[in-house]
């Protein structure tokens, strides 16, 4: 599958330079729905994409994901470079509609950070001492020293499958160093996301974003 489920949705904003960082730009893309469930083994689940669908493609990736204390309905992360946001807009059927508010390279203009990046998250905006940020910058002076954020690097192994005309992926994940197994998939068509649930069995499951599934295993872990 490409994009990868959960990989896009109704915005896409490229980068463009602005005071030494980096602004975005919009254009809009039709949104989609999401159903993405969790275990430490789904073998029933991937067996049962397996049999509906060649493997498309196969990807390993670490991605840095900005966990949020009290923010469930934002999904900040780090990946190839690039600070990508979405935002849940919509809850139907069971399923989640996650839209994409920011795409934006490194070094990240300050006064996106201010104007898009904390107002999404809903916390105080820390003070911004530089013009533009990196990303190592962006990692250690401001979500390192916010109260209310925490960085979570996530490494993922994702194989691409097509079910019922929808996107649909399975993944080995580690989480602060616990291996998991998700399953997801996504369309922008409710109908054909009913049946796709349907033929994955993935109906009876709990639909769990990764934000909450972040949030769930750092308890553990710590728990």
């Amino acid at each position: 599958m490409s994009p990868a489920a959960g990989d896009s949705g109704p915005v896409d904003r490229s980068s463009v330079h602005s005071r030494g960082g980096r602004r975005p730009r919009m254009n809009t893309i039709e949104p989609r729905f999401e159903f993405r469930v969790w275990g430490r083994r789904l073998d029933d689940v991937t067996a049962r994409i397996r049999a509906l669908s060649a493997p498309g493609d196969t990807r390993d990736s670490t991605e840095t994901y900005i966990v949020a204390s009290g923010v469930d309905d934002v999904n900040p992360k780090v990946r190839a470079g690039l600070l990508d946001i979405k935002v849940l807009v919509a809850q139907q059927r069971g399923f989640e509609q996650w839209a994409p508010r920011l795409k934006t390279g490194f070094p990240v203009d300050a006064g996106a950070l201010r104007d898009e990046v904390f107002p999404h998250l809903r916390l105080p905006v820390p003070v911004l001492a530089r013009a533009a940020y990196t990303l190592p910058e962006f990692l250690d002076e401001v979500v390192a020293l916010h109260p209310g954020l925490i960085a979570v690097d996530v490494e993922k192994s994702r194989e691409s499958h097509e079910v019922a005309g929808c996107m649909a992926e399975i993944a080995r994940v580690v989480i602060a160093g616990r291996e998991l197994q998700t399953a997801a998939i996504e369309s922008p068509d409710l109908e054909a996301m009913s049946e796709a649930l349907r033929l994955a069995g993935l109906d009876g499951h709990a639909n769990v974003s990764y934000p909450r599934a972040i949030k769930q295993t750092l308890a553990g872990a710590h728990g």
